[in-house]
């Protein structure tokens, strides 16, 4: 009996000190991979901090970009309707004098055949020859 003891106790007291040796040895590897990954998350922080403040600095060099071309657009355009707009207004100027133009033409064409077929109608007397209202009035 006291020999299997003994034999117990030589495969068992090896075998601990193994165990404890395993245990010891991967709570080494736990804490070393907790230091790496510590080391890696703040390393992958900073390069994101770096990342987010060239992005910022990107947005913001391309918004100012966007809107001083945006502001040369619209003065392009407000110059672009101005003139237009002059141009229509030189148009509707010139338009409304031909207009004009065209009323005093066609007066003077309504008076001309108002007065031709007034001729044909009523005839002018002879200069000496009295008129109707001549002889009215003689009488």
């Amino acid at each position: 009996m006291q020999q299997t003891v003994i034999t117990i106790f030589s495969i068992l007291i090896p075998l601990g000190a193994l165990i404890f040796y395993l245990f010891n040895w991967l709570r080494a590897d736990i804490k070393e991979l907790r230091q790496d990954i510590n080391t890696q998350g703040e390393s992958l922080r900073q390069d994101m901090k770096a990342q987010e403040e060239s992005l910022r600095q990107d947005i913001k060099t391309q918004g100012e970009s966007l809107r001083q071309e945006m502001k040369t657009q619209e003065e392009s355009l407000r110059q672009d309707i101005k003139d237009q707009g002059d141009s229509l207004r030189q148009d509707l100027k010139e338009i409304r004098q031909e207009l004009k133009e065209q009323s005093n033409l066609i007066s003077k064409l309504q008076a001309t055949i108002e007065t031709f077929f007034r001729l044909r109608v009523d005839p002018l007397p002879p200069p000496d020859s009295p008129g109707p209202d001549q002889v009215n009035q003689a009488a």
